[in-house]
Order: C-alpha cells, then structure tokens, then sequence
C-alpha cells in the first residue's frame, strides 16, 4: 500500500496488508511499528524531522483519526488526532495539515499544532462541491498541494501558497487523482491520475501550469506516489501499482470452479448470455477490448478494436443473445454502445453525458 520516506530517504514505512505499517531501510526486511484491531491504516507520510510517522486510520465504523509513531513503534501520548484519511506535515514537523469531512459538509483542510494541541481550518472549499482532499507540501514549506473535486470523480490539483488567500488550479484533468506530492524544486507535482487516453504517474509545473507529462515507464494503474530526496542531491518516486491481472472463473453448482480464457492479462466484468456465451473486457490485446467466448473456450473472439489503454467496459447481453450493450470511453467520455454479436453494427447510443452501468 501507501510508502513514505524519512528525510534521508533511506528507511521508509509502508502499508502492509491493509492493517499495519512496516519500516524498512533498503535492502533489509521490515518490521511492524503499528497495528490496532479494527483499524485500517491509510495514506502515511514520515515528518520532515524523521521523529513521527503519521497514520490516519479508521475503524469498523469509519471514523478517522491520525496517530503518530516513531520509527520504533512508540505511540506519542495522548489522544488521537481527529481527523483523514489524508495527511501531510509542516516543513517544521511542528504541525499537521489534513483533510477532514463532517456530515454532508464538502471535505475541507485543517492544520493541527502539535504543541497546542489546537485545529485551525486553513480552507473552505466551495460550499457546493464534494471537497478538498489529497495533500502534500512543498519542501520548503512556502505552498500546500491539495485535490480539490467539484464533483465527486472530477478533481484536479491546487496549490495554495502560504500567505495568500486563494489557491491556484495547476491541472485540468476533471477525473479521478490518486495521490500526489512535490519534487525537491518546489515547483514540479507528481500525481497519480486518469486523463480521457491515458493512465499513470504525471507530472506537471505547478508555477507554470501547463498539460500534465506522463512520466516515462510509468503508464499503468499508480497510486501514492511518494518522492524521496538523496544525498547526491538525486531522487527517487515511490508508488502503489496494482498489476491489473485478474482472471475469470466459472463456478457451476456442484462442480468446481475452472478458469475461463485465460491469459497473463486482465480478464473483468463478464456477462452470461442465455445460451452460456460469456462477454467481457481484457487488455489482452494492448487496449482495452470486448471479447465473447463460449464457456468452454480457451481462445475468445475480440469483437471490439480500440487502441485506448483504459476504457471501461459493463457488457450486458440482449434476451436473444445478438447483441451486446457495453460503456466505453472511445471518444474520450464513458458512453453506452451497443455491437452484434458478430461483432458488426458498432454503434453510440448517447453521446451528451457522462454515462454508464
């Protein structure tokens, strides 16, 4: 899961099967410094002194709190923090900035004095929107990086610079962004993102706000990237990688289960016709396709050709079993389509919205 790196950048601490966090130097094994019954560990991150690891958490009831540990897995006196999932420090390791969410309120960014023990909230978001969340600070404390969604599902990165009362929109991206943090330049932003053709890790000049750049070797499915400084004056980026390789499986009463087609790619979201067919999508062939078998088929039959890598993909048979409705996002927006099962009479059903499902 979610990595953060002391200020070395040579140990870091890291999310392990959704319920405790390990630290680790390089090359060595880790070891458990924090697990609570019940509670899930989210986004960390290692304060800027390497004296506290923060760790938002939430119980079986999903109430947040942040708890800080130190690299021995000693637990800081005193009640927790309210508040997460997400959270980001100081550049003096003296304060904790974090988003937090009360009833139906929009997600806002509060900042919490570790000496006073005192909240403040740093932001109000848009009383309309669904909040800011997702935060990272510059490294030399002068600006706060946040993802702020009008909508849920639509966000993009601001940066707000200490001092001043408003932030700044650096991105135009309107999706999904999963996790983001700062270069040691104070000025580049690394996130984690889906944009309408691609998916992966960018990167984008927060001074100068232009399209965002993905960055090389790193296309796929990201979260959390964590940037760690060395030494030499180099760095290294972090991130969780979801390797996308689900399968299919066929569970019939009284038998066993057995694969369907499978392949070292990712198999998902399959629909049985009434005459046993099943069609699903796979990135078996680069981008993201339909494709129809029978039950008992090792090879199936690709009934749609789009080069996108990312394209999302619900096939629901018609009664007679001739045609297929499916969402895609082969002009840039999640439409409804519908193909025969011979794979001709392509065609868009609604093209105005945003639709799917």
């Amino acid at each position: 899961g979610c990595i953060a790196f002391d200020p070395t950048g040579e140990r870091f601490a890291y999310v392990a099967n959704f319920k405790s966090i390990m630290v680790a130097a390089r090359s060595q094994p880790g070891r458990e410094v924090w697990a609570k019954p019940d509670h899930v560990p989210n986004c960390i991150r290692w304060s800027p002194t390497g004296e506290w690891i923060a760790i938002p958490n939430e119980d079986r009831n999903g109430a947040a709190t942040i708890e800080l540990v130190d690299p021995e897995g000693n637990v800081r006196t005193g009640e927790p923090i309210s508040g997460g999932p997400e959270v980001a420090w100081r550049a003096d390791g003296k304060a904790l900035y974090f988003a937090s969410r009360s009833g139906q309120a929009p997600s806002a960014l509060f900042e919490y004095d570790l000496s006073s023990g005192k909240t403040n909230q740093v932001l109000a978001p848009p009383i309309d929107s669904w909040g800011d969340v997702g935060l990272a600070t510059s490294r030399d404390g002068r600006s706060l990086a946040f993802i702020r969604y009008p909508y849920v599902g639509k966000g993009d990165i601001f940066v707000l610079r200490f001092g001043e009362s408003s932030p700044r929109q650096v991105t135009h991206v309107e999706n999904w962004i999963n996790g983001l943090d700062w270069l040691p330049d104070n000025r580049t932003i690394v996130f984690a993102a889906s944009t309408e053709k691609r998916m992966g890790i960018f990167k984008v000049d927060a001074l100068s706000p232009s399209e965002p750049v993905l960055v090389e070797r790193a296309e796929g499915s990201y979260f959390h990237p964590r940037v760690a400084s060395r030494a030499d004056g180099s760095y290294v980026v972090a991130f969780h990688y979801d390797r996308l390789n689900a399968g299919l499986t066929l569970v019939e009463p009284g038998k066993l289960p057995k694969p369907v087609a499978r392949s070292t790619q990712g198999e998902e979201t399959p629909a049985i016709s009434e005459n046993g067919e099943i069609a699903f999508r796979s990135n078996r062939g680069g981008g993201v396709n339909l494709w129809v078998c029978p039950a008992e088929c090792v090879t199936p039959r690709q009934l749609t050709f789009s080069n996108e890598r990312f394209v999302e993909m619900t096939p629901r048979w018609s009664p007679d079993g001739a045609r297929i409705a499916f969402t895609s996002r082969l002009n840039g927006k999640p439409s409804i389509w519908t193909v025969d099962v011979t794979g001709k009479n392509l065609r868009t059903i609604s093209t105005d919205f945003d639709e799917g499902s």
